[in-house]
């Protein structure tokens, strides 16, 4: 799933500069991956709601991302962000079929204002974005500044086959706020008792992070024990995940 180097093969949670507060360009990250052995890079920057992000127009261009070249393998997704406790996100649905695949989460300076954001409401939030919108993955479900309660969203995460994702930019940056670490290991067990998927991602912000795991590992370091119920420990696995539909 990883690499000596504690890299992963296949990281789909990377913001280029289009996200408005990350730093590199596509083909800078592209080349980084190339240096790391990743052998899959998925562009997911936030959607259009979230300030300094880009336009609904951003998220139509893959036939144009279809002609970079690169050594690694190039997906274009969307990292959209749920606006509402009703669990509606930012993305209409004809664009959203236009990627190659996309997470939703929780964000500040999007709609989803200080009002809403508290446990119940998070939760709920989560909870009806799955049930609605069906998203390959939920970003970041364990953060400090949006509490939730796991349980309900491991019950119909496991339902809907949506997975759950374990995020290093969090571990890295809010491992010392109060339940971070113990609700990620929550989260963790919970999916391995109950064979719910996961993601692990580096959510990069700058081309020196693509790939990089190397928080959950300090925290997790048996996290290769989930491989089988992790959807991007490999570029098929990856695969058969986003075209599953297609072999119905």
């Amino acid at each position: 799933m990883f690499s000596i180097n504690k890299r992963l093969s296949v990281d789909i949670h990377v913001h280029t500069i289009a996200s408005g507060h990350a730093f590199s360009t596509i083909s800078e990250l592209c080349s980084e991956a190339g240096k790391h052995q990743v052998r899959m890079v998925g562009i997911a920057d936030h959607g259009p709601s979230m300030q300094g992000a880009p336009h609904l127009g951003y998220f139509r261009m893959r036939p144009d991302i279809r002609e970079i070249k690169s050594d690694c393998e190039l997906l274009f997704g969307c990292e959209a962000n749920i606006i509402s406790v009703a669990g509606n996100i930012d993305l209409p649905q004809n664009a959203l079929e236009e990627l190659d695949y996309f997470l939703v989460g929780l964000h500040n300076y999007t709609p989803y204002s200080e009002v809403q954001n508290s446990t119940k409401n998070n939760t709920n939030a989560i909870v009806n974005c799955i049930q609605k919108i069906k998203p390959l993955a939920i970003s970041h479900p364990i953060h400090p500044g949006f509490k939730v309660e796991i349980e309900p969203i491991i019950s119909v995460a496991q339902f809907y086959g949506v997975a759950l994702e374990i995020n290093n930019r969090v571990l890295n940056r809010y491992s010392s706020e109060v339940d971070v670490v113990p609700n990620t290991k929550k989260l963790i067990e919970f999916a391995m008792e109950r064979k719910v998927k996961l993601l692990i991602s580096s959510d990069c912000h700058y081309c020196g992070q693509i790939g990089d795991i190397s928080s959950i590992l300090k925290w997790f370091p048996n996290i290769n024990e989930t491989a089988d119920s992790v959807i991007n420990n490999s570029t098929d696995t990856l695969k058969k995940e986003l075209f599953k539909d297609d072999a119905k």
